[in-house]
């Protein structure tokens, strides 16, 4: 997986879309869970920080990480406080009241053992009594989305993407080849993820630490007839 390429165009493509949807969801979360302005809320794997911009322009303190360079650099064109590293190795010197890990930010990471140890960082990330909110793609999204043998295609005025995808039930693997010309440039990409169960994201969280975890399907917008391709967790740190 290399995001750097895929950068420029992932606003337009995908990133705007689930932007509208995962908002309201998000901030129905953080009512229930308490959290209201000025809390400090990291966002990890938050790629162009679209998501960051907005909870900052609301009175959060937000912090964000990314692997790929060049989605942190819109990231930092927002004035926003971001750093490169990875989700399974970072350590922030002031604990937060919530980690955001949505995106399905979790299936890119293709290994088990990285997801623990990612798992492990937003813990000791949080403050006690700090609640981790994220999401990942569910079972039908991967036979029947990255599984679909037709190509998804976007079509804007900065150019075109196609989005070929392929899943292997055997792995858990599923991928998706990234072509098109955007902003007079060629465009190509290869994008990875990996299945994970409910029951193994559940044992593991509890294994780490956290508490109260919670899981609902969820229908990020109209797509797919409204069909839930997504699961939505909390959890909480234990005071």
């Amino acid at each position: 997986m290399n995001y750097d390429r895929f950068a420029a165009a992932y606003d337009e493509v995908l990133g705007r879309r689930y932007h509208a949807a995962v908002v309201p969801r998000l901030l129905r979360e953080f009512r229930r869970m308490k959290i209201y302005p000025p809390g400090r809320a990291l966002d990890a794997g938050c790629g162009s920080g679209m998501l960051a911009a907005f909870l900052r322009d609301r009175g959060f303190t937000v912090f964000g990480l990314d692997l790929s360079l060049g989605m942190l650099l819109p990231a930092r064109e927002r004035c926003l406080q971001v750093f490169q590293a990875s989700m399974a190795a970072f350590a922030l010197r002031e604990p937060v009241d919530a980690v955001l890990c949505l995106y399905d930010s979790i299936n890119h990471m293709v290994e088990a053992e990285a997801v623990r140890a990612a798992f492990d960082c937003f813990h000791r990330a949080l403050r006690p009594g700090g609640r981790l909110v994220m999401d990942t793609n569910n079972a039908w999204a991967f036979k029947h989305v990255f599984g679909s043998p037709q190509p998804y295609e976007s079509e804007g005025e900065e150019g075109t993407v196609k989005m070929e995808t392929a899943f292997d039930p055997a792995t858990g693997l599923a991928r998706a080849r990234v072509t098109g010309t955007w902003g007079g440039a060629r465009l190509e990409d290869e994008l990875v993820e990996r299945y994970y169960p409910r029951t193994e994201l559940r044992q593991w969280l509890h294994e780490t630490g956290f508490r109260g975890v919670r899981v609902e399907g969820w229908s990020p917008g109209r797509a797919y007839g409204g069909r839930e391709v997504k699961d939505f967790w909390t959890a909480t740190r234990p005071a």
